[in-house]
């Protein structure tokens, strides 16, 4: 049985990874036509970005289509209604309704995030 300082250091590794795929997807997705709205300082399991030349439903198809999924709302919204958490950040009714939620795991992999990457750099 793992001790609870094994614990955490397991737990701090798999943080620290998931930090490192969300700075990869920040520094591409800030060449892309998206803006980002996750604070810097957010958890790093969730990634909150508007689109701008499409909207977040079009991109949540073609990104469905190649068997990436996210999600076109924040986790603190309903239905269609623009994101009240991205509106209050914001201050932007049109980016608070074209969010995509992007959502990291401790199985998430590079090649994952690559592959999202490569495809939003075509989509987009």
């Amino acid at each position: 049985m793992a001790s609870s300082s094994d614990i955490s250091k397991i737990s701090a590794m798999l943080k620290s990874d998931i930090k490192n795929l969300n700075n990869i997807l920040r520094d591409e997705l800030s060449k892309l036509n998206v803006h980002i709205n996750s604070p810097i300082t957010s958890i790093p399991n969730t990634l909150n970005i508007s689109t701008i030349t499409k909207s977040n439903k079009e991109v949540y198809k073609l990104l469905e289509d190649n068997d990436i999924y996210v999600s076109t709302t924040s986790a603190c919204s309903k239905g269609d209604l623009p994101s009240k958490a991205v509106l209050a950040l914001t201050k932007d009714e049109n980016r608070a309704s074209n969010t995509i939620r992007i959502s990291l795991s401790h199985k998430t992999t590079i090649d994952e995030v690559k592959e999202l990457i490569n495809i939003l750099k075509k989509i987009l």
